[in-house]
Parts: structure tokens; sequence; C-alpha cells
């Protein structure tokens, strides 16, 4: 067990056992009993891949989940998340065994998942491979996507995004990880963990491109250009680069 591996699972393991926060998730509306969510007991750290090293990886972070048994990931994949989490959570899944079933089931889907397509560009233009990433979403509960559809989906995913945020903030992983990029694929993640991290990240490049098609979401200050919204991923993930 590496040292950035015994501090995510002490992240991790802060976010599938801490109630206090899953009852206030519950009632600003995460995870709740509905067709499209799994294990409504259940929150999601996200995942380090086994090369995620301190100082040459890539954190990701998107929304919020959506359900697991869909795109590249089965009916198998949703059942070993959830089973692997719930008995880490419980204290039957050991460590190793809780992260080799967050990383078989988390790469399916981050090198298969239609909306990260311009995430696997990005990391392939920089010379890594999944396995270099970290992934989390700003809120660490699931949301559905499929009918029913729910009323007033948009301030709740805003309520519970502002919520995990102040209760796990991108500076706790960003302390440990020490990524060089931290790249977003929600502009509404980028803008809350903005919010949520003044001043305490400054200094680490961050990314935030749009999920249908790559372009910049937000302006990117690089050390010699301004690379303005809009720019197509091919530039601006060249950019990166050359600057990485």
């Amino acid at each position: 067990m590496t040292a950035v591996e015994q501090e995510w699972l002490r992240y991790a393991r802060t976010v599938v056992s801490d109630l206090d926060h899953q009852r206030a998730c519950a009632i600003a509306g995460g995870s709740p009993a509905h067709p499209g969510v799994d294990a409504t007991d259940l929150r999601w750290p996200g995942y380090l891949g086994e090369r995620a090293e301190p100082g040459g990886c890539v954190l990701a972070m998107g929304n919020v989940h959506r359900n697991f048994a869909s795109g590249a990931l089965t009916a198998v994949h949703r059942d070993l998340l959830v089973s692997a989490t719930r008995g880490w959570r419980d204290g039957v899944v050991d460590d190793e065994a809780y992260l080799a079933a967050t990383r078989a089931v988390y790469t399916a889907g981050l090198t298969g998942w239609t909306v990260g397509k311009h995430l696997r560009f990005a990391v392939r233009t920089l010379g890594l491979e999944v396995s270099a990433l970290a992934y989390v979403n700003a809120a660490r509960c699931q949301y559905p996507e499929v009918p029913p559809v729910l009323a007033g989906a948009a301030t709740t995913k805003l309520r519970l995004r502002s919520l995990c945020l102040r209760r796990f903030p991108l500076a706790q992983l960003t302390a440990f990880l020490q990524p060089r990029l931290v790249l977003f694929t929600s502009t509404s993640a980028f803008d809350a963990a903005e919010a949520a991290d003044v001043g305490s990240d400054s200094g680490r490049r961050r990314v935030c491109l749009h999920q249908l098609n790559g372009t910049l979401a937000r302006d990117l200050h690089l050390a010699n250009a301004v690379l303005r919204v809009g720019t197509r991923r091919e530039v601006w993930a060249e950019a990166v680069a050359s600057e990485w």
C-alpha cells in the first residue's frame, strides 16, 4: 500500500462512513429512492488509479453520478461496486479488495463512457493512461437521469454540489494527490469548486471543458497565453501538454 493510497483510503472512509453528512445529503435530495439510483445507503468516493502518483497525475472532477448500470457499465459492474463499497464500509471487505473493485469498475467506465471521451483525449494528449487518473464527482451521491423525472433537478444538484464541496473540498484531495492538472468535465462543478476553495489552491492548473464537445468552458490562463472559452480540445490539450 503506497502513501497516496493510504491517504486516499482515509479520505474515502470519511465519504462512506459520515452518517451526519449522509443524512444532510438525503434531506437535500441526494440518492433518492428511485429506479435510477443504486444503493441509497451508500456514497461514492470515486477512483484512484494505480499509477496516480503525486506530482504527475490528473485529478478529474465531474458533477454527480447517474445510475451505474448504463453506458459502458453493466449490472455486473454495478453489483461489484455496490458490494465492495458496502462491504468495506461495514468492515467485511479489506482495503486491497475495495481498491481493486473500484479500479476495475471505474476503469471500465472511464475507458468506455461516452461522456468521458474528451477526458480520455486530454489524458492521452498528456501522454498518460487512465491508471494515472484520480476521479471524483462534486456530489458524492447519485442523482437519477432516467424516468420518472424528478421536479427541481437543477436546483437539487446545485444544493448537493455545494453541500459536498463544503464537507469534502477539492483542496482536501489536491493536498495529498498534488496533481499536475485538475480537469473539470462540468462547468457547474468547476464554479462550485472555485467558490468553495477560494484562496486555498490558486496556483494549481485547472481546466474546465464542455462535456459535449470538449471545447474550453472557462478561460484557461497558461504561463505564456490565455486560451478563451470555445477553444477546441486539440488546441488547449496540446498547449497544456507543452506546459506539462
